[in-house]
């Protein structure tokens, strides 16, 4: 349902005044002949003090779009489609949910469109708040999809990440897991696999590593993330395997692929007996 518009402004606000209908912005006048003559289409009610018109059919084949679009991975047009609900019936949330999902489907290295994806989704949750669950899900395999598919996949694509790169993609992977402990604080739905891509992001965070260049110089500097941060990670690591192995123990948790702490010193000393051993064939041979 919706207000028709004043055929001298265009302006949607028509009051009903002693039987006739009176635009309250320019003052042009209808009689109820006059304001269906103006319906562009659906059943008109004049009921009350204003004109309508039942819009729902549109408005139904609208989403139907949307959601066809959205199948066949045409966000932007999803995204259009929503707007034009939401252009008639702004508490819509359905409509602000799709419209959440299609944007962060759209994510890319300059702008990954999270916030935006929570604008949409605290919208439908204010219009309709039994599809927290719904929200949850739709949050954490929105932030998954903009890590796997739009941050790592940058990163990787470069040799030697600069540090600053590195800074960004450490940082990013810190907020993706924030994004998810929210989305386990709203509903426990999904909940290994949430704790399981925290494992896989907390590994990626600490297999990383950056580089800085000094021309000056002409020297690299490699950086890596340290050892305080490395031991937390690996903590968070441990508890998250727990709460999995507590709910599931069947449940296939992803495999680590960083080192254990327990085994970076022998690692090390494994790399000076054999650069020792190295040497001490090169010199025999002299």
């Amino acid at each position: 349902m919706k207000q028709i518009k004043c055929e001298m402004c265009g302006n949607n606000d028509l009051i009903k005044q002693d039987g006739l209908f009176v635009c309250q912005y320019c003052g042009a006048k209808y009689t109820v002949d006059e304001a269906r003559k103006l319906m562009i289409d659906g059943p008109v009610d004049v009921s009350g003090s204003s004109v309508k018109i039942d819009d729902s059919d549109r408005l139904g084949n609208y989403y139907q779009m949307a959601e066809s679009a959205f199948t066949a991975k045409n966000y932007k047009e999803t995204e259009s489609y929503c707007n034009k609900i939401l252009e008639s019936t702004p508490t819509d949330n359905k409509a602000w949910l799709l419209k959440g999902r299609s944007a962060i489907m759209q994510a890319d290295v300059k702008n990954f469109r999270i916030d935006e994806m929570i604008a949409c989704f605290d919208k439908a949750k204010s219009y309709n708040p039994t599809i927290i669950n719904e929200i949850a899900s739709y949050l954490y395999h929105g932030v998954v999809y903009v890590w796997d598919n739009v941050i790592v996949r940058m990163y990787e694509t470069i040799a030697n990440p600069p540090k600053q790169l590195w800074l960004d993609f450490t940082a990013s992977g810190d907020s993706i897991i924030k994004y998810i402990e929210q989305s386990i604080s709203m509903s426990e739905d999904e909940i290994c696999e949430k704790y399981n891509s925290m494992i896989k992001i907390a590994d990626q965070i600490i297999s990383s590593s950056g580089c800085e260049y000094d021309p000056s110089t002409q020297t690299t500097t490699h950086y890596q993330p340290d050892q305080k941060s490395i031991f937390n990670y690996k903590n968070k690591i441990l508890d998250w395997k727990n709460e999995i192995i507590q709910r599931d123990p069947n449940f296939e948790i992803v495999k680590v692929n960083s080192m254990p702490q327990d085994k970076i010193l022998p690692a090390i000393i494994f790399s000076l007996v054999c650069m020792a051993f190295v040497i001490f064939t090169v010199l025999s041979l002299i």
